[in-house]
C-alpha cells in the first residue's frame, strides 16, 4: 500500500478547541489511529484528513461510554 501524510483533527465537544496530530502511513493505519484517539477522547469528534485536503477521509465520534460491571472495561458507544 502507498503511504501518505494525514492530519488527525480532534475537535472538542463544544467546538472551541481543536488539536492536530500529523502522521504518515496508509489509510488503514490512519483509521486505526483515529479510532484509538477517539476512544481516549470520549465526546470529541476525531477526523482524518489527507494533508492539504478539505474533505475528511475517515471520522469517528463516541458520544459516551459505559463500564462493564463484570470486567471493568470501558466500552465506548458509537454515534451513528
Amino acid at each position: 500500500m502507498e503511504t501518505e501524510k494525514f492530519e488527525i483533527v480532534i475537535t472538542s465537544p463544544n467546538a472551541k478547541e481543536t488539536k492536530t496530530v500529523t502522521m504518515e502511513g496508509t489509510l488503514d493505519e490512519a483509521k486505526a489511529k483515529t479510532d484509538h484517539i477517539a476512544r481516549e477522547n470520549i465526546g470529541s469528534i476525531v477526523s482524518a484528513f489527507a494533508t492539504n485536503g478539505f474533505k475528511s477521509v475517515y471520522q469517528k465520534h463516541y458520544l459516551s461510554a459505559i463500564k462493564c460491571p463484570k470486567c471493568g472495561e470501558i466500552i465506548p458507544i458509537e454515534h451513528l
